[in-house]
């Protein structure tokens, strides 16, 4: 029985030992910033026509700067005039080339899809699943491209590769994901590209506030953004009356 006792005792000696030592060797929580991210954007865009400022919907977006100065952006859409529905992250590279993106679409009350685009080196592969089935898709990715995923937060990063010191009108080379058709059409990505010319510096006025801003003109809308990350502030598309203004925004390192 002592010996029964005595051995009960030593086990838990024991156990009572290492869980100390576990607990000491675990690492520490993190009080502080957290180290995955130098700087960060968030904010809201409003979708309205520009004559009558008729409500359309609007737009969350998140802007995340990471240690190796890969940024990553988050949008969600709910654009109710037309019943679309669009959840887009995607990483790109420090000037502001495509790395991953995942994409999900609703659109005229259905599930129209979601994809998971890749991009090494010049080619850029897609796994697309969809009311009409599954769908695997390889493209060729120029040097020097962006990819067009249809949230508004996106358009301010496709002019990234702008050469500013040449400026004057530039062609930007983009791959377009079918996110607005027909539910039953596949996301699959296009070649197709951009018409990008500076303009200028800006002050712009928009319910976040005002914002020193670069000023583009892309084939038949305007643009303007602000910062190095390229923070949407502005955009007027005159000919289909449509206009999308930043009216909360928020920054911190």
């Amino acid at each position: 029985m002592r010996a029964a006792i005595s051995c009960a005792l030593v086990g838990l000696f024991f156990a009572v030992s290492a869980t100390a030592q576990d607990q000491s060797a675990a690492p520490k929580e993190n009080v502080g910033a957290n180290a995955n991210i130098t700087r960060w954007h968030e904010g809201e865009i409003l979708y309205q026509t520009m004559k009558d400022k008729q409500w359309r919907g609007n737009e969350r977006f998140t802007i995340l700067v990471h240690p190796d100065q890969t940024r990553t952006l988050i949008t969600h859409n709910d654009i109710f005039a037309r019943n679309v529905i669009m959840n887009v992250v995607m990483r790109v590279s420090d000037t502001f080339r495509p790395i991953e993106a995942f994409t999900a679409y609703w659109n005229d009350g259905g599930f129209k899809g979601s994809g998971v685009f890749r991009v090494l080196g010049n080619q850029m592969t897609a796994e697309i699943n969809g009311p009409s089935g599954h769908f695997t898709q390889s493209t060729y990715a120029p040097d020097r491209f962006s990819l067009l995923s249809h949230p508004l937060a996106f358009d301010g990063w496709h002019g990234g590769t702008y050469d500013k010191k040449r400026g004057g009108v530039q062609r930007i080379a983009m791959l377009n994901i079918d996110a607005i058709s027909r539910p039953q059409n596949p996301i699959l990505a296009t070649p197709m590209d951009q018409s990008w010319e500076l303009k200028g510096i800006e002050s712009v006025v928009v319910p976040a506030g005002t914002f020193k801003s670069e000023h583009y003109r892309v084939n038949e809308f305007d643009v303007w953004v602000t910062g190095p990350d390229r923070v949407l502030v502005k955009y007027e598309w005159p000919s289909l009356d449509r206009e999308y203004l930043l009216t909360s925004y928020r920054t911190g390192p």
